[in-house]
């Protein structure tokens, strides 16, 4: 049984916004359009630093991995910065094998994501 998405907000150090999403991101019924929406809606009202915490994702299909793709230009293409923690296996390895490590900042943990926003050189990513 597909467990629904759901994001929550939360405001961080460093005028981050996190973004907390759980369950299924995958092309279905519209739940990938849920993510897209969310970080249009922040990028809308000035967030400009946005942290996707995928921790409690436990499934991601091609429409999961578009909808990143999407929020991540979006987000570029109006002067911000969108990256990405993913603790969970099973979702790191479907942005290792589609290259997403390679464009996307990804980070184990939410405090070396938090500190990439400042200091972008010092960078504890997953690898590629």
């Amino acid at each position: 049984m597909d467990s629904p998405l759901r994001i929550t907000q939360r405001s961080a150090a460093a005028g981050v916004t996190v973004l907390d999403v759980s369950g299924h991101l995958v092309f279905s019924g519209g739940e990938e359009s849920l993510l897209r929406n969310e970080v249009a809606a922040r990028v809308g009202a000035g967030d400009r630093r946005l942290l996707v915490d995928l921790s409690n994702v436990t499934y991601i299909d091609s429409g999961g991995v578009g909808s990143l793709v999407t929020a991540y230009l979006h987000t570029m293409r109006r002067g911000g910065q969108l990256k990405l923690v993913c603790p969970n296996d099973r979702v790191c390895r479907v942005l290792k094998v589609t290259h997403l490590t390679s464009v996307l900042d990804v980070f184990e943990t939410e405090a070396a994501a938090l500190s990439s926003f400042d200091t972008p050189e010092l960078r504890d990513a997953v690898p590629s």
